[in-house]
């Protein structure tokens, strides 16, 4: 009895907190029947196994076992799996599942009872950031405080994190600190690394206003990561804010 095997993932890649399914299929090509036929699928060490059919098979934390007491010439038996893949992986990483298929039944060619699948996986984080500054209005000389808050929504890690603060000419950054990673003041720039699913980072900079021309002062921030963000629509904010202009009268004396 000729038992082969043949092992699907989908998708691939997989996006790190998405789901993955595999589909083992065993196919008796015959020419007898197979006996006491034993199945075993082994799924990567980093995922997390959530579901699979049929019930007639067992389970452990990361193996199915199926035990069929014949496969029929031609019979088709198939496993399907599906589990969760942590949100922490790092991207291109290689997942590696294997199935083998053994029965008592002498198979004339052993070496289809023995197969493997690699998934590559994606990192996809929708950056969601929100820029405040303060006070609304300033005078020339005085400090602006801008805040920018990062949030990851997933769902995936960000990677590579950079926000940046885009200021017109007029503007000097005195100081900035951010809840992580590392910043230049000469370039309102922070890297802060890696951002967890649900995490928030938060930058703040003092910013005094130089000089200025006596339009509203309108400053960009922006937030970029090595992941794929779905909706960078909301990775730009925009704030601004009003300059008055002290007005001196000269003091006549009579």
């Amino acid at each position: 009895a000729d038992l082969s095997l043949s092992l699907s993932d989908d998708p691939d890649p997989v996006i790190a907190g998405r789901a993955l399914v595999y589909r083992l299929t065993a196919i008796n090509q015959g020419p007898s029947d197979a006996r006491n036929v034993q199945l075993t699928l082994t799924l990567p060490a980093e995922v997390s196994l959530l579901s699979f059919v049929p019930d007639i098979c067992t389970a452990t934390s990361s193996t199915i076992r199926c035990d069929r007491d014949r496969l029929t010439a031609e019979e088709i038996f198939t496993i399907v799996a599906t589990a969760t893949v942590p949100a922490d992986l790092n991207q291109g990483l290689l997942l590696i599942a294997r199935a083998e298929g053994a029965s008592l039944t002498p198979d004339p060619t052993p070496d289809n009872n023995t197969i493997t699948a690699s998934t590559e996986v994606a990192l996809e984080a929708d950056l969601q950031a929100a820029l405040t500054g303060e006070p609304a209005e300033v005078f020339v000389g005085d400090v602006i405080t801008y805040t920018l808050t990062v949030t990851n929504a997933g769902p995936s890690k960000a990677s590579g994190v950079i926000v940046t603060l885009n200021l017109p000419p007029g503007l000097n950054v005195e100081d900035v600190l951010a809840s992580s990673g590392s910043c230049s003041i000469g370039t309102p720039r922070c890297e802060l690394g890696e951002l967890a699913v649900g995490a928030i980072a938060t930058v703040r900079w003092r910013v005094r206003v130089a000089h200025w021309p006596g339009t509203p002062i309108s400053v960009q921030g922006e937030v970029s990561t090595d992941a794929v963000d779905p909706n960078p629509a909301d990775n730009r904010p925009e704030i601004q804010t009003a300059v008055r202009f002290r007005v001196f009268l000269p003091l006549i004396f009579r």
